[in-house]
C-alpha cells in the first residue's frame, strides 16, 4: 500500500476508533517494506500523521509485539504476534 494510499484511506475512514484506524496504517506500510524494514522517519511521512503520534504509536506497536525493531533499532518490520 502507498504512502498515498494509505492517506487515502485515512481520510475515507468514518466512525471509526481513529487510533486503531493509524496504528493499522503504519502496519500496512511496513508490512510493504519486507526485510527491510521501515525507518520512523519513513513512517513519519505517511500523510496525515505527525511525528511524535507516528513515534507513539510504533512504541506501542512494538510493546504490543505487532511491530519489532531491526538491527540497532533504527527500522521496523512485522513483529511476531502478527505471524
Amino acid at each position: 500500500m502507498t504512502d498515498t494510499e494509505v492517506g487515502n484511506r485515512l481520510k475515507s475512514l468514518k466512525g471509526g476508533i481513529q487510533s486503531l484506524e493509524r496504528a493499522a496504517s503504519l502496519l500496512d506500510v511496513v508490512e510493504t517494506t519486507g526485510e527491510a524494514g521501515t525507518s520512523l522517519a519513513d513512517l513519519s511521512e505517511v500523510p496525515g500523521l505527525h511525528v511524535s503520534s507516528v513515534f507513539h504509536l510504533a512504541k506501542t506497536l512494538e510493546d504490543l509485539g505487532f511491530l519489532a525493531r531491526l538491527g540497532e533499532g533504527k527500522h521496523f518490520s512485522i513483529g511476531p504476534r502478527l505471524f
